[in-house]
């Protein structure tokens, strides 16, 4: 998990091909983990030079996820980073029927409902991304994380989003 942890830090701070480097690591070292696939293709994915090679560790991560969704059906954790893993993939339909059973699930964890929202701005659902990125922050989403994701960059920029970060001072208040 050091590892793991090093690329999630990295990638945070935009240092993508230094993220997809200790990512390798990570999946060297637990090759079974749907996570550290799904991360190491994030750093791909955003790494100068390395975006080619994001399409295999997405499907690395969607074929762990959905092995481990076989045994636990009803896990919104796992659906949703499936769903992401998807939306990245180019899979919009596949990952917006996921997000659809994640969403019918009312206990959702604060990362689910960030998941769904990034699925919906990848699905270019701008006003659902943000009513779900509302939900995220409001049920203790960390701004910083919202900040530094490179998927947001553009939701960033819509007139709304300044409605949403507001949100988030008065939560963190």
């Amino acid at each position: 998990s050091t590892w793991a942890n090093l690329g999630t830090a990295r990638y945070f701070q935009g240092r993508y091909a230094e993220a997809a480097g200790a990512m390798e690591k990570a999946v060297q070292l637990a090759p079974n983990n749907y996570l550290y696939w799904g991360n190491l293709g994030d750093g791909y994915r955003w790494a100068p030079g390395l975006r080619s090679k994001a399409a295999a560790a997405y499907s690395n991560a969607i074929r762990l996820a959905r092995e481990k969704l076989a045994l636990e059906l009803n896990d919104t954790a796992v659906r949703s980073s499936l769903a992401v893993y998807l939306a990245k993939a180019g899979d919009t339909a596949g990952a917006l029927s996921e997000v659809a059973q994640v969403e019918r699930t009312r206990s959702n964890s604060p990362g689910t409902i960030f998941k769904t929202a990034l699925v919906y701005e990848l699905a270019q659902d701008r006003g659902k991304a943000l009513e779900a990125l509302g939900r995220a922050i409001q049920a203790g989403y960390s701004m910083s994380e919202v900040v530094n994701e490179p998927e947001l960059a553009a939701l960033r920029s819509d007139a709304n989003y300044d409605r949403i970060a507001n949100l988030g001072a008065a939560v963190k208040n």
